[in-house]
């Protein structure tokens, strides 16, 4: 308990310290954004802080793999100057919306981006997934890996300075902040995740592997995969003699995905539950609030893979 506290007050004022004031000298922006799902989202409303509003598609609450486009959603698309999107591998329902609503937009597709590196799914797990795996794709979760942010902030600043120029020096600054916060905060994940590093979980959905394998963690396998299909009765038996041989501590769910079999894996094998969020469903809108989603993880890591249970 000592150490999961620690962890919360480092954190804190992490926030603190870097949450800092809005920009002087910013004008109120002119243009519409529009940004995907809300990891994104939070990096949109980094670099913008002060100057623009932008609007969100995907509810964190919601799939991104089987979100239903609405009217209103319709129109933000339709009425957007630029839109931030990971691409079709996360958010298969906007690709053809925005393609066709969207046309008079930079639209700005950031797993297609060179500053993001991409890994292939089942790269950080000895083999444990699904059935039909994931076809040679790779994980669109970019935004886990703290590098890859960094790299999504630059993708942002570039893009809303060239759409919005008076308003480059603010965006520029807000940038600089945002991208200490979170090379700060990635050094403190290093440091209280380093004694649960190598206790092996297993997750719900193969989704997790960038911070995984930026944290160096032990992930050995998940229950479903990135379409969220049903695991088969052959894939829960492997899995269940590979939870019990190798003393896995941990099956982590999702506040998004269905958990029967997640639960009934835990009960059957005495394994602790724990929750991963990769979209941040309980947390405020704020600058801050990427570092607040990574941080969320960080705690439910060690909360889980750190306890005596």
């Amino acid at each position: 308990m000592k150490k999961i506290s620690l962890l919360k007050i480092v954190f804190t004022a992490l926030l603190v310290a870097f949450g800092g004031p809005s920009p002087s000298g910013a004008v109120a922006g002119e243009i519409d954004v529009v940004s995907s799902i809300r990891p994104l989202h939070a990096l949109v409303l980094a670099v913008g802080d002060g100057i623009i509003t932008p609007e969100l598609l995907i509810a964190e609450s919601a799939s991104a793999h089987n979100f239903t486009l609405k009217a209103s959603d319709a129109k933000k698309i339709e009425k957007s100057d630029v839109i931030f999107w990971i691409g079709p591998e996360l958010e298969r329902a906007l690709e053809k919306p925005i393609a066709n609503l969207g046309a008079n937009a930079r639209v700005i597709t950031v797993m297609d981006d060179p500053a993001i590196s991409l890994i292939p799914y089942g790269d950080t797990h000895d083999g444990h997934g699904h059935e039909g795996d994931h076809g040679g794709q790779n994980d669109p979760h970019v935004w886990l890996s703290t590098e890859n942010a960094l790299g999504i902030i630059d993708i942002i600043e570039k893009t809303l300075k060239q759409s919005d120029p008076a308003n480059g020096a603010a965006y520029e600054k807000n940038a600089t902040v945002a991208k200490n916060r979170i090379r700060t905060l990635k050094r403190q994940m290093e440091k209280f995740l380093q004694p649960v590093k190598d206790v092996p979980f297993v997750v719900q959905h193969d989704g997790f592997s960038y911070m995984v394998k930026e944290l160096g963690l032990n992930q050995r396998g998940y229950i479903t995969n990135v379409k969220g299909s049903e695991a088969g009765a052959r894939h829960i038996a492997e899995l269940k003699k590979m939870m019990a041989s190798e003393k896995v501590k941990c099956i982590f769910t999702e506040p998004q995905m269905a958990s029967q079999m997640a639960k009934s894996l835990s009960l059957d094998s005495g394994i602790n539950l724990g929750e991963l969020d990769a979209m941040g469903v309980d947390l405020d809108e704020s600058s801050t609030l990427y570092a607040r989603i990574m941080q969320k993880n960080a705690r439910a890591l060690l909360n889980c893979l750190g306890s005596n249970g």
